[in-house]
């Protein structure tokens, strides 16, 4: 699912929602989540601010400083991108190099990395065709909102 309806939690069942802007006289979405590429995001954070996405990247290295830590993070195009996490306790697990699943939030250029978990190298891979399938889906769903 390109965007999706998710409860809090990792177990919890995501189901299908609305990816247009306003909710007058629709069913309330709920949080979304848009899987994506860091190019993608830059690019849908503008059309979805209360977006929540999610990517697939290499950690290329790690600052802390006090409670609040910069990662800087490379995706399989190349592109990169300067995150900030707040949650000391998961960023010294946190290892250079290494393939994780950040979710997270762009507001004002700026992304905050709401959840961090490592990924075996394998499952990364997967991941550029999920997120092409999904842009493609996101692309028609503007088109759609934009034509009504």
């Amino acid at each position: 699912a390109v965007v999706s309806t998710q409860s809090t939690g990792d177990g919890g069942a995501a189901k299908k929602g609305k990816s247009g802007g306003g909710n007058s006289g629709e069913e309330p979405v709920g949080q979304r989540v848009i899987t994506t590429r860091i190019s993608g995001m830059r690019h849908w954070s503008a059309q979805f601010p209360e977006t929540l996405f999610e990517i697939f990247v290499c950690l290329s290295s790690l600052e802390s400083l006090g409670i609040k830590n910069t990662l800087r993070l490379k995706d399989s195009e190349g592109s990169t991108l300067e995150a900030t996490m707040y949650n000391l306790s998961s960023a010294t697990a946190l290892l250079s190099s290494h393939y994780y699943r950040v979710v997270g939030k762009m507001t004002n250029g700026r992304f905050t990395v709401f959840k961090i978990t490592q990924v075996p190298y394998i499952e990364s891979s997967k991941f550029d065709a999920l997120a092409k399938k999904c842009e493609i889906t996101l692309s028609r769903l503007f088109l759609q909102r934009n034509e009504t």
